[in-house]
């Protein structure tokens, strides 16, 4: 294993303290179940993301382009109106 050092809020450490009190596990092993969790789910959203936009590439509509930016001016522009 790897040792990392990791600053938490104060708030999040009482919860994290308790936490592991109520489960009788050190907090180490909470972090690396959460940590597992969260990079398990972030793989799993990319492949989402990426099986999306390949279906787009080889829709009907392949050829639009937008951006971000776009999208949200147009929407902040129909708000104003």
């Amino acid at each position: 294993m790897i040792r990392k050092q990791i600053y938490l809020p104060e708030e999040m450490d009482l919860q994290l303290n308790k936490l592991a009190e109520e489960r009788g596990i050190a907090q180490a092993e909470i972090i690396r179940e959460s940590l597992a969790r969260y990079l398990s789910n972030s793989h799993h959203q990319e492949d989402v993301w990426g099986r999306f936009k390949q279906k787009m590439m080889e829709s009907n509509y392949a050829d639009l382009t937008w951006n971000r930016a776009e999208l949200h001016g147009q929407r902040f522009s129909r708000e104003e109106s």
